[in-house]
This record gives structure tokens, C-alpha cells and sequence, in this order.
């Protein structure tokens, strides 16, 4: 990916990185004065990087010689919308408590709906639908493997109990 190459270039050249820093300095960016690092094992690295691409662009634009147009900027902002759940959906995961087996089926189920609606939205470019897809289809693989897990069908129907009868689960018992 293109942003791969130029977060590497930023990071790893001295004059592209002083140049960089040149510039924070020139348009008064808060230090630090670099791009998040990808780790291409955690995915919210990810979503991290892309950010803080989108949060530089829309403080001081980008010059002509940095070889970044207006659909690269898109591409990090459509990336970044679509990674936004998932960041969200981890950090609910990761509070302490929360994370039983009926909330999980909720958020694989709002993964699936949120990567379905992208991959039929023509307004997203091919390549990031063609990712959702790719994405939906590995979250659909595990989703399978838990039909065989009797804790996964206690799961499920709580879950459909919960969404027929919403509210507290056999109060006063």
C-alpha cells in the first residue's frame, strides 16, 4: 500500500523525516512530530496510523511534492471510518467485565452488518470494498467454527432473548 511506503520513507529517511519535522514546525503541530508505527499483527495499529495521516492532512495540507493527491487522502479517511468500529468494539472488549460470550455475538454481528453495508456502498472505493469483503469472509469462518460450542448456543439465545425481550434478564430471581 502506498501509505506503507511513505510512513516507511518518513520514518526511515533523515532528510524526509527532518523535512517532515520542517514542516510540523513551520505550521505550529504539537510534537511529536511523526507518523504512528504499523504493527502488521495488531489491526488498531492500523486504524492509529491512518488517523493520525488524516488528523496531519487536515491541520496543514500536504505540498505537491509529497506525491499525495486527494484520493490517497480519501482512501486514509474512508479507512479510517471503516476501522473506527472495530476500535471501538476492542477497547469494549478490553474494559474489564465486559467482554461475555453474548456481547461478543453482538459485536460480530455489528462487524458483519457494518462490513456488509461498506461492501454495497458503490460510493467506497473497489479496493476497500474488495478488503471488507475479504474481511467479512474471514469473520464469517470464525463465526462458524463457534456453532459447534454449546456455550456459543447458550450465547445465542440469550441474545435472542434479549433482543425479543429487551430488558433486565428474570428480574427479582
Amino acid at each position: 500500500m502506498q501509505f506503507c511506503r511513505i510512513v516507511k520513507k518518513l520514518r526511515f529517511s533523515p532528510n524526509s523525516k527532518a523535512e517532515f519535522v520542517e514542516i510540523c514546525q513551520e505550521k505550529e503541530c504539537n510534537t511529536p512530530h511523526t507518523v504512528e508505527r504499523d504493527v502488521c499483527t495488531r489491526w488498531n495499529s492500523t486504524f492509529y496510523q491512518m488517523k493520525s495521516i488524516w488528523q496531519r492532512h487536515k491541520q496543514h495540507g500536504l505540498k505537491r511534492k509529497h506525491h499525495l493527491d486527494h484520493s490517497n487522502i480519501k482512501l486514509a479517511h474512508d479507512l479510517v471510518n471503516i476501522l473506527a468500529i472495530f476500535h471501538e468494539l476492542t477497547l469494549q472488549v478490553f474494559i474489564a467485565g465486559s467482554a461475555c460470550l453474548a456481547n461478543i455475538v453482538i459485536y460480530i454481528n455489528q462487524i458483519t452488518e457494518h462490513l456488509s453495508t461498506i461492501i454495497s456502498d458503490q460510493k467506497y472505493p473497489s479496493a476497500l470494498r474488495n478488503s471488507c469483503q475479504h474481511g467479512l469472509k474471514i469473520t464469517n469462518k470464525y463465526y462458524s467454527l463457534t456453532n459447534t460450542s454449546p456455550l456459543y448456543r447458550i450465547a445465542i439465545f440469550k441474545y435472542g432473548f434479549l433482543f425479543i425481550f429487551p430488558g433486565p434478564l428474570l428480574s427479582n430471581r
